[in-house]
């Protein structure tokens, strides 16, 4: 069992640096003020000021602002942040959660905690998804002022991925007692 907790540790430790670095890259993009590339709703009926670029049935069309300013670098960097980070910070809490049940024994109470405050975690990823979809809200505003518009997700898989981080920590918290409970009775 040990040898499939050392496999799991090391691929969430791959996509933890791997996600680490696209998101230093992303940064790194918004420091040195690199072409920004987002979409902005238009009239897809209304006549575009360039010729041959026109809106789908959505009214979605693809942008690159090649000068961005500080403003739209700063809206753009929200429009993706949150979400990278939160996800960096659940990659970093499951690799200590691995680490610790690859070395010790993986049901404690420190173990539930854990799991708790992973789901927790994972449960505010609502958050950064409303705080990306204002952030390109305002962004599609420095753009297009007359029309703004958003995408905005509903976040189910993060609400689903704290729901599955509570149950597991709710089994692994009944598992404990019961060994508690099955030691004083020995």
């Amino acid at each position: 069992m040990r040898e499939h907790l050392k496999a799991l540790h090391m691929l969430v430790l791959i996509v933890l640096v791997g996600t680490s670095l696209a998101t230093a890259i992303g940064v790194w993009q918004l420091i040195v003020a690199a072409p920004i590339h987002t979409t902005v709703f238009v009239d897809a009926d209304a006549a575009w000021p360039v010729e041959g670029v026109s809106a789908d049935q959505s009214g979605e069309v693809g942008v690159e602002i090649r000068s961005p300013t500080g403003r739209q670098r700063l809206l753009y960097g929200l429009t993706k942040a949150p979400t990278a980070f939160l996800l960096l910070a659940v990659l970093a809490m499951l690799a200590a959660l691995l680490r610790r049940a690859r070395r010790t024994d993986p049901f404690t109470p420190h173990t539930v905690r854990s799991l708790r405050l992973m789901g927790a975690a994972l449960a505010t990823g609502v958050v950064a998804v409303a705080v990306q979809g204002a952030a390109q809200l305002l962004l599609s505003e420095t753009i297009t002022p007359k029309r703004i518009a958003a995408v905005m997700d509903v976040p189910f898989g993060w609400l689903l991925g704290g729901f599955v981080c509570f149950a597991i920590a709710e089994v692994i918290n009944r598992g404990c007692a019961m060994r508690d409970e099955l030691a004083t009775v020995i």
